[in-house]
């Protein structure tokens, strides 16, 4: 977001920009009018040029602008807009009513034909309006068109007020006069209202983005710790699929030597081997469940390739007699997918090597435009879905589910006790 002092300051930049613009071109103004056409240059553009170069110096006065705070750019504004009304009104003024009989028969007559004949165009009285319109555009886009409309009312009581001062009317310039104020006024409402609207139209698109920003933030944290969570539950399953069965059955069996030492000692030993044998077992699947914390090998490899290297693995490991079926290639696959495949993968390998006791495995990949299924089977002891609230491995098999049905997949197990286990994984290849 930006801060209201940055469009301060930027607005006050600009604003210096052109009143060094406007005392510039005033400046050509009167030296041509001096030196190259030789014509008098009326006392009020002097006194213009003067308090415009004073204005510059008070832009550029940091002290100032701390002092006065929010009113150090209004009063500059109100000085850029009253000081060339007052000197155009003068102008006219003089034209008008000094050394200048001019006869006003319609309504229609324009204030250019007021100076023609002997004033140069550098001389001229409307060449210089332009420059009234700078401060508008500022007003409307720092203030609103509310304070359009107070500065086309102070404009009108400005001129208004000039000619109560001096005193002279003529009715028919001052209808003249009215005419060509209500058409100032008109365009200056007109630009007024444009520049407003489209600041305040600005304004709410930076205020909605603003809005989705924060969303999108809100989003991202949510996200991150849904994340999290997650990885923390993955890891309390694969510690408790590790760690907790190798400890609760070596404290078991170590209990059991314990109580044989007296009275079985042979006994007391072989129970002794065997827990030293599970816990290397467990050391070994602790490793690979914390080389599954580790970076993917999908990073490496693609999903393909990791899968091939896995069943190899397990292949090597287990001797098991593994039938692979995989797509030739695959088409565009989300992140998301590949690591859920590749982890349920690792999953049901584990379960049935720890669990299974099975000697034949069939892995199958097949892909559609916007599917892609996952099959293993495998001739396990198998076991009975209904009861899988009570198994020992269920948070595996409940973690896979959940990470499948949070991408809107499909997780189905056909098992029965002694005919072994299919697992059915059936993902969208965008998720």
């Amino acid at each position: 977001m930006t801060h209201p002092s940055s469009i301060e300051k930027a607005v006050v930049k600009t604003f210096r920009l052109l009143v060094l613009i406007r005392i510039l071109l005033g400046s050509i103004a009167i030296s041509m009018l001096v030196f190259l056409l030789e014509e008098p240059v009326p006392p009020v553009r002097l006194i213009g040029l003067g308090i415009f170069s004073l204005l510059v110096l008070y832009l550029y006065l940091p002290t100032l602008e701390r002092r006065l705070q929010q009113f150090y750019l209004p009063i500059a504004l109100a000085v850029a807009i009253v000081v060339p009304i007052v000197e155009h009104q003068v102008l006219i003024w003089r034209r008008l009513y000094i050394g200048q009989k001019i006869e006003v028969n319609a309504l229609v007559v324009p204030f250019i034909q007021l100076d023609a004949g002997s004033t140069p165009f550098l001389n001229s009285i409307d060449i210089w309006i332009p420059f009234l319109f700078i401060p508008l555009v500022i007003i409307a886009w720092r203030y609103g068109f509310r304070s359009v409309i107070i500065f086309c009312v102070f404009t009108i009581v400005t001129i208004f007020g000039f000619y109560t001062l001096i005193g002279e009317f003529d009715a028919q310039i001052m209808l003249l006069l009215v005419f060509g104020l209500i058409e100032y006024i008109f365009v200056s409402l007109a630009i007024g209202y444009v520049i407003a609207h489209l600041n305040d139209l600005e304004k709410r698109q930076r205020h909605e983005l603003e809005q989705a920003n924060r969303k999108l933030l809100q989003h991202a944290i949510v996200l991150e710790q849904l994340t999290i969570s997650q990885e923390r539950n993955r890891l309390a399953r694969e510690l408790h699929d590790t760690l907790a069965h190798t400890l609760s059955g070596t404290t078991v069996q170590l209990e059991a030597s314990e109580a044989l030492r007296s009275t079985n000692p042979a006994k007391s030993q072989q129970l002794v081997q065997q827990s030293l044998q599970r816990l290397r077992s467990g050391l070994n699947e602790t490793r690979r469940a914390l080389e599954a914390l580790r970076a993917s090998p999908l990073d490496d490899l693609g999903l393909l390739l990791a899968l091939h290297q896995l069943v190899q693995d397990y292949q090597q490991r287990t001797g098991w007699e593994i039938k692979l079926q995989l797509p030739e290639r695959l088409p565009e696959i989300s992140l998301t997918v590949e690591q859920i495949l590749y982890r349920c993968m690792q999953e049901v390998l584990s379960n049935i090597d720890r669990h299974a006791a099975a000697n034949k495995v069939t892995i199958n990949v097949k892909v559609t435009e916007t599917v892609i299924y996952l099959s293993i089977c495998d001739d396990g002891r198998g076991f009975d879905v209904g009861k899988i609230n009570t198994m020992n491995n269920r948070f595996g098999i409940i973690g896979m589910q959940e990470r499948i049905e949070a991408t809107g997949g499909l997780l189905k197990i056909d098992s029965q006790a002694g005919h072994g286990t299919t697992i059915h994984i059936e993902m969208r290849l965008i998720a």
